[in-house]
């Protein structure tokens, strides 16, 4: 299962707080429910922010697939956005190694007025792979997503469906170190998830240290060893999966 022994992720007392820039309270509160951020509102620092994760530490290596459990807003795609390098913290440190790969949102990096050969180098390059890493997978990316003579067109003229498949084949041809994904990777087409299911499952298992998002505990113990379980941008509970499971539950009954 393992790529690298060496594999490892570590937080050391990170907190981030998001600025919010709305004036009007009716749209400072829009804001939060927009983003999904239930952490404590403060000014003390001459602007309006929102204490999205709060003095965040773990050490996980190689080996261990790391289930984030919560209610909305409690802090979980904010956590991996983190790791993925979108956010950096407000204090503490964040120390990796090993190549990080994204599947929050698995159209990032592409362009629509881009042909989908030309969008299979974007992707890649944002990936961080080098050229010529891309191009040994050009040939299985095209048949995987079955978009044929399509692939020459530029994307804007593709459904929502074939951007989807080109998005996801593009992202699941390369290997991951450490791979972070939620649940709605799949959402909205039906038609190709059965085909994509097996897929994405053996992915799951190839890389070396998973974080993974879901509302689901049978999705959690299907594919995770570990668990954390956020609420208000903290993590109340961090280890055995289903002690974790229990007291959620407890707490949202």
């Amino acid at each position: 299962m393992a790529i690298n022994k060496n594999t490892a992720f570590k937080l050391v007392s990170v907190s981030l707080n998001l600025p919010v820039f709305s004036s009007q309270s009716k749209s400072l509160k829009s804001s939060i429910v927009k983003y999904g951020l239930r952490g404590k509102i403060n000014n003390d620092k001459g602007y309006a922010y929102v204490e999205a994760l709060k003095d965040i530490s773990f050490n996980f290596i190689s080996g261990d697939r790391v289930g984030i459990i919560g209610s909305n807003g409690a802090g979980k795609t904010t956590l991996l956005k983190m790791l993925a390098g979108v956010y950096h913290p407000t204090i503490g440190e964040v120390k990796k190694s090993g190549r990080v790969v994204s599947m929050l949102d698995i159209h990032l990096g592409m362009d629509e007025e881009f042909s989908g050969i030309e969008n299979i180098f974007l992707r890649g390059y944002y990936l961080g792979y080098s050229t010529n890493e891309i191009k040994i997978k050009v040939k299985e990316i095209i048949s995987f997503s079955e978009l044929d003579d399509y692939i020459n067109l530029p994307i804007r003229t593709y459904s929502s469906g074939m951007r989807l498949r080109l998005a996801f084949s593009i992202s699941t041809s390369f290997d991951a170190e450490i791979l972070l994904m939620d649940e709605n990777i799949l959402a909205g087409d039906a038609s190709f998830i059965s085909k994509a299911k097996h897929r994405l499952e053996s992915y799951l298992h190839k890389s070396d240290i998973l974080f993974l998002a879901s509302h689901s505990d049978d999705v959690i113990r299907s594919y995770c060893n570990k668990a954390i379980w956020m609420q208000s941008g903290k993590i109340m509970y961090i280890g055995d999966i289903n002690e974790a499971i229990n007291l959620y539950h407890k707490v949202t009954e």
